[in-house]
């Protein structure tokens, strides 16, 4: 009986959040309001990292409070990456046309940082194209595709010190896209 009560509290709690983040996105209507909702997912995100590097620097010492720390921050992953999948049901990915770069890297963030393998591929396309107009790195995009790599296939894209980094994500690219096509 208690377990239902704990399942039910929690159901109710991610109810109110999300009705919380839907009014949030909803009442989004300028420029400045977009900057403020993705500045609020990238210093969410920085905030929780901080903290954690900050308590390992005495891992002996602050062992509980880095898994606490640990599970807030997965629980923090899931309230930024329904923020940004509201965001991005609304909007388009930022480009540096009008976002600074905290602005635009926070949808990425919020992606690699979330821990569900359905919801990192769910932006494949999005990231894709993220980065073939300069919104991300060629860098944060190959590390995405590799973790995608990884997720999907169970190993790490094979690392060429002879192949530009271009070449490494244009050599990935189809492998990471056919690899989730066969896992859907």
């Amino acid at each position: 009986m208690i377990f239902m009560i704990l399942i039910y509290s929690c159901n109710k709690k991610i109810e109110v959040y999300k009705s919380q983040i839907n009014s949030e996105i909803s009442n989004i209507t300028t420029v400045e309001d977009q900057k403020e909702t993705l500045q609020k997912v990238y210093d969410n995100s920085q905030q929780i990292v901080d903290e954690i590097t900050n308590l390992e620097k005495n891992i002996l010492i602050n062992r509980k409070a880095i898994y606490a720390m640990r599970a807030k921050k997965d629980s923090l992953a899931i309230s930024n990456m329904y923020r940004v999948e509201k965001y991005l049901e609304k909007f388009p990915y930022p480009t540096s046309d009008n976002f600074n770069e905290e602005e635009t890297l926070s949808i990425y963030y919020a992606i690699i940082n979330d821990f569900r393998k359905s919801e990192r591929i769910k932006y494949f396309e999005t990231l894709n194209d993220a980065y073939k107009n300069g919104s991300i790195t060629k860098y944060n995009y190959y590390n995405y595709l590799d973790g995608i790599h990884y997720l999907v296939l169970g190993s790490f894209y094979k690392y060429d010190k002879n192949n530009s980094i271009e070449k490494m994500i244009e050599n990935m690219y189809p492998i990471v896209a056919k690899a989730i096509d066969t896992s859907n």
